[in-house]
């Protein structure tokens, strides 16, 4: 059973970094990334964009 789910993304292109907030509260930070991991996660993030609210900061 999943107990959390993720409902907001934030995008920070300048940074390559997002930052994930969870539906109990809980908040996680991806950063340092290179362009390719970036592109890669980015790429996932943009696949679940009806299930999730992206944010581009």
């Amino acid at each position: 059973m999943i107990d959390e789910f993720v409902d907001l993304v934030e995008v920070n292109v300048a940074a390559r970094s997002f930052s994930l907030f969870g539906s109990n509260g809980s908040s996680k930070i991806i950063d340092k990334l290179t362009v390719n991991q970036f592109m890669a996660v980015l790429e996932v993030i943009r696949a679940a964009e009806d299930d999730t609210e992206i944010i581009y900061v």
